[in-house]
C-alpha cells in the first residue's frame, strides 16, 4: 500500500540532507555572514538540490535495492518511479531558482552540482572510485556554498578539506555494506572491483587524513577547539578499528551511521569554536 509522504520524506533523506544545512550554515559562519537572510536562502537551496540527487540516486539504484535495501521507498512501493523522478525535478528546480536570486557566481555552482548528480545516478555511480571522488566532491562543495553566500569562499576551505576526506572515507565503509549487492546488479564500485581488503586499506588511509584535517584547525581555533574534537577524532578512530574486524553488512551500516554522526558533532564544535 503506496505512503506518499512517507516516501518524500524518506526518498529526501532529512538526516543527510540536514547534513548539507548544516555544512551551508557553517560555511556562512566561519566567513564571518553579516547577511544571514542570504545563508538561510543558500541552506534552502541545498537541502533542496540535495533532496533531489538522493531521490535521482533512489530512481536509479531501484533495482539495486530490491536486493540490498528493499525497505527503501520506491521498491517497498510508497512512490512509484513516475513520482519520485517528478520530485525530482521539482527539487531541483526549486534549489537552482533560489541560487540564482542570491547570486550568478552560486547558481553557476549549484549548476554544476545540479549536472554533477544527475550524471553521478545515471552513469559514474557504478564507476570504481570515481562514484566516492564524486560523492566527497559535491559534498565538500557545500561548505564553500555557504562561505561564498557569507562573502568570504576561502573561509570555507579548510571546512571543505575535512568534509572531503570524511565523506570519502564513509564512503567506502558504504560500498563494503553493500558489496554483495552491487556485486548482483553488476554496478563495479570500489569494493567489488578492489576486493574487501584493499578498500579497508584505501579507508584506513582516508580515516587518518580525516583525523589530521579535523585537528588542523587547532591552530586557527585553539587549544578548547583541540579538546573538543578529540570527541569526533575518537569516533573516526574506533570506525577504523572497527572496519578492519568486521565483514558484517549490518556492522559496516552501524558504523556509516556513527560517522556521519561525528561529522554532526564536528559541525557544532566549529560552530562554538569559531
Amino acid at each position: 500500500m503506496r505512503n506518499v509522504p512517507r516516501g518524500v520524506i524518506r526518498l529526501v533523506r532529512p538526516g543527510t540532507t540536514l547534513s548539507g544545512v548544516l555544512a551551508t550554515i557553517l560555511g556562512g559562519y566561519v566567513a564571518g555572514a553579516n547577511d544571514w537572510w542570504s545563508i538561510v536562502l543558500a541552506a534552502l537551496a541545498v537541502l533542496c538540490i540535495q533532496g533531489a540527487g538522493n531521490t535521482v540516486n533512489d530512481v536509479y539504484d531501484r533495482n539495486i535495492d530490491l536486493v540490498n535495501k528493499p525497505w527503501r521507498p520506491i521498491p517497498h512501493g510508497d512512490l512509484s518511479y513516475r513520482q519520485a523522478t517528478i520530485l525530482a525535478v521539482a527539487l531541483f528546480c526549486i534549489g537552482n531558482g533560489i541560487s540564482i536570486l542570491l547570486d550568478h557566481g552560486l547558481f553557476s555552482i549549484s549548476i554544476i552540482v545540479t549536472l554533477t548528480l544527475a550524471l553521478y545516478a545515471t552513469s559514474l555511480k557504478c564507476t570504481v572510485f570515481v562514484s566516492n571522488l564524486t560523492v566527497a566532491g559535491i559534498s565538500a562543495l557545500v561548505p564553500l556554498f555557504g562561505a561564498t553566500a557569507g562573502g568570504n569562499w576561502k573561509a570555507g576551505i579548510p571546512l571543505a578539506i575535512v568534509v572531503f576526506f570524511g565523506i570519502l572515507a564513509r564512503e567506502l565503509v558504504k560500498d563494503l555494506a553493500d558489496i554483495d549487492g552491487d556485486t548482483q546488479g553488476n554496478c563495479q564500485k570500489t569494493a567489488v572491483v578492489l576486493g574487501p581488503k584493499r578498500t579497508r586499506i584505501a579507508f584506513e588511509i582516508l580515516a587518518v587524513c580525516t583525523v589530521g584535517a579535523i585537528l588542523c584547525p587547532t591552530v586557527s581555533y585553539g587549544f578548547d577547539y583541540a579538546l573538543l574534537a578529540l570527541i569526533p577524532v575518537t569516533v573516526t578512530i574506533f570506525s577504523m578499528i572497527r572496519v578492519a574486524r568486521t565483514t558484517c553488512t549490518k556492522t559496516l551500516e552501524k558504523t556509516s551511521g556513527m560517522m556521519k554522526m561525528a561529522f554532526f558533532v564536528w559541525f557544532l564544535i566549529v560552530l562554538v569554536s569559531a
